[in-house]
């Protein structure tokens, strides 16, 4: 097999092509496929860290609340950024129950990260007359969602 010879200055801008000459210009077949797993694993770790999360612009009329995890079945972590210039209001809520275990105003452009049990979910609530938009990043998918007016007086 013939060897090829390259300097690495010929392939600074070229990422392709630097990756096939570190996997084709080794010593010996085994030492390039170790190299070819090797890469394969590292990418792979990097595709399922990217994919553990999921990001969403949720776009809040106004006076209406949007629900989130209705029917999931597990513990999350949501990390929340207001996107608005003014308060959406944050209430975590027993399933069940629907009483409030956790609740706070977040301000507008401010964020925040939440942790939601198996049993809760979460209502972003704009009692404002202007849609709001909140980006929610969340550490796992999460099912069940809707909106739903915000109720008279609450």
């Amino acid at each position: 097999m013939r060897r090829l010879n390259l300097s690495f200055e010929a392939f600074s801008c070229d990422k392709e092509a630097y990756l096939a000459l570190v996997l084709f210009n080794q010593p010996n077949k085994t030492t390039a496929m170790r190299t070819l797993y090797i890469l394969i694993a590292a990418l792979l770790m990097l595709v399922l860290a990217n994919c553990s999360r999921s990001t969403a612009g949720v776009f809040i009329p106004a006076n209406q609340e949007f629900i989130l995890g209705e029917d999931s079945d597990y513990a999350y972590r949501a990390r929340l950024k207001n996107e608005s210039t003014f308060n959406i209001r944050v209430s975590v809520r027993d399933k069940a129950t629907g009483e409030q275990t956790q609740g706070f105003g977040l301000a507008g452009n401010g964020q925040t990260d939440v942790y939601i049990s198996k049993d809760e979910e979460v209502h972003l609530i704009n009692e404002t007359e202007t849609e709001g938009k909140v980006t929610v990043t969340l550490s796992r998918n999460v099912e069940g969602m809707r909106y739903e007016e915000v109720p008279e007086g609450q």
